[in-house]
């Protein structure tokens, strides 16, 4: 029987221009019990409280704890913010741009006018936002009516308990008209530990994302999806490696 000769079609289809990273190899690690064949939303991997507020706490421990994290964040914060945000006031009126940089700098420059603590000036309550975006993952401000800013740490962000609304670990949203739009923040009462039993809607209060297209929750966070609903620290990828630095650290610490 005579050979069927090889077509253009034959060659280019031997000839395929897929990814590598989408074919198994004995390059890389085992990662079924994290990837859905189908593909999936950026919520899936932190889809529970015990998984993600636990990261929140590990990424606190480095840290609080490593010889160098800490500093290198810190570093980082200053590097970026520099001297701080400042207020560039343009109406076209002089003697109104004047007013209100006056007022700004009143306001910004006086720990009890700006944190609702009374601790922190502007610049103050802006490296904490940086720096717990950077560890935590995301970072909550609420304006209060007497114009100070009142910020909640990510771990009070909780979903009540046996809740039947769409609540992404404390972050409503709206699957309707407008999906995916923030709806409210339930917020739990000082102080939850990561590891604190799922509150009931009883101990939380939730705070309205808009009102009346007024924005009256502000939600510091870097997302790496469209569809990620809380942040997700920055010390996530590194945190096994940081680990093995400490056995080196230590190992070549009892060899000298």
């Amino acid at each position: 029987m005579a050979r069927r000769k090889s077509t253009i079609a034959d060659v280019m289809t031997g000839a395929r221009a897929d990814y590598d990273a989408a074919k198994k190899t004995r390059f890389k690690r085992d990662r079924a019990g994290s990837m859905i064949a189908t593909g999936s939303a950026a919520d899936f991997h932190y889809r529970t409280e015990q998984a993600y507020f636990g990261m929140i706490e590990q990424a606190r421990e480095l840290f609080r704890n490593h010889a160098l994290i800490g500093q290198a964040v810190r570093r980082l914060v200053a590097n970026i913010l520099s001297g701080g945000f400042t207020l560039d006031v343009q109406t076209g009126d002089k003697s109104l741009n004047a007013d209100l940089s006056a007022r700004w700098s009143e306001w910004s420059q006086d720990p009890d006018k700006c944190d609702i603590q009374g601790e922190q000036d502007f610049h103050g309550l802006e490296k904490l936002t940086l720096q717990q975006v950077i560890v935590d993952g995301d970072l909550i401000t609420l304006p209060t009516i007497d114009g100070e800013l009142q910020q909640i740490e990510s771990h009070r962000l909780r979903t009540p308990y046996r809740t039947r609304r769409n609540i992404v670990h404390g972050v409503q949203l709206n699957n309707d008209d407008k999906p995916r739009r923030r709806e409210a923040y339930w917020i739990a009462y000082e102080d939850v530990e990561a590891y604190y039993p799922v509150p009931k809607a009883g101990e939380m209060t939730a705070y309205p994302a808009r009102v009346d297209g007024v924005r009256k929750v502000f939600h510091h966070y870097m997302p790496d999806r469209t569809s990620q609903t809380r942040g997700v620290s920055a010390f996530a990828p590194p945190m096994e490696t940081a680990g093995m630095g400490d056995d080196l650290f230590f190992a070549q610490l009892v060899k000298a």
